[in-house]
């Protein structure tokens, strides 16, 4: 029994050696903030394809004739099978509600469809043919990287490198310097927008105005503790 004691001893005084070693050191906390830009390397649509009627089948058919049309098209802007995923169906009845009781309207059919857009220059065509389509609805336009960890890095390191030359700075104008870091903690980093889009499929005759694209902004912000030079 004395040797898991020793053990368990040793276990609690090593971090509070640790500690009482920091407990003096002179230092200064900075926290820094970096960003990285990048062109989105895809674009993900997700819509949804729905219809209503009383019979089931009839509205089933609806939304497959409406679902092999978004599919042909898509086949034409190049986009492969494994960027499209349309693997969800779901049916259920539809009321609406009056003063007497609720009727019944019929079977809403419903499918899922997600097209990864690897030529962001078709942006603009492909979303005005899709709103075209009957019975189809886009949700949202979401940007993507292909890497978006090197994107992240990139952000990190540029807060790192903001927090160190701020310290510096600090310590300099009061005639210190930095000796090492202490401790490092990242504080959150913000992802790239979602793009949402908004157009009537009706505005067939007016000119399609471009969906235009922007750089997107990955954000990072780190807590920096740093030793000053005690000498």
């Amino acid at each position: 029994m004395i040797r898991p004691l020793l053990t368990t001893l040793l276990a609690l005084t090593l971090p509070l050696l640790a500690c009482q070693a920091t407990a003096g050191d002179e230092y200064i906390d900075v926290t820094g903030q970096g960003e990285a830009e990048a062109w989105p390397d895809y674009l993900e649509l997700n819509m949804t394809v729905s219809a209503t009627d009383k019979n089931a089948e009839t509205a089933k058919s609806l939304v497959d004739q409406s679902m092999n049309q978004a599919l042909a098209l898509a086949a034409t802007f190049n986009i492969d099978e494994s960027d499209i995923l349309a693997d969800r169906i779901s049916r259920q009845p539809q009321w609406e509600w009056h003063k007497d009781g609720r009727q019944y309207m019929g079977e809403q059919v419903r499918r899922n469809l997600v097209l990864t857009l690897r030529n962001t220059d078709d942006y603009t065509e492909l979303s005005q043919r899709l709103f075209a389509i009957k019975n189809l609805t886009i949700n949202n336009t979401s940007t993507g990287f292909d890497d978006p960890q090197a994107l992240q890095q990139k952000a990190t390191k540029a807060a790192l490198l903001n927090a160190r030359d701020k310290a510096s700075f600090m310590a300099a104008t009061l005639d210190n310097r930095l000796d090492g870091v202490l401790y490092i903690i990242e504080q959150g980093a913000a992802q790239p927008r979602i793009l949402r889009m908004s157009a009537m499929a009706e505005a067939k005759t007016a000119e399609p105005a471009p969906m235009l694209l922007q750089k997107q902004t990955v954000s990072a912000s780190v807590q920096v503790r740093f030793k000053l030079d005690e000498e």
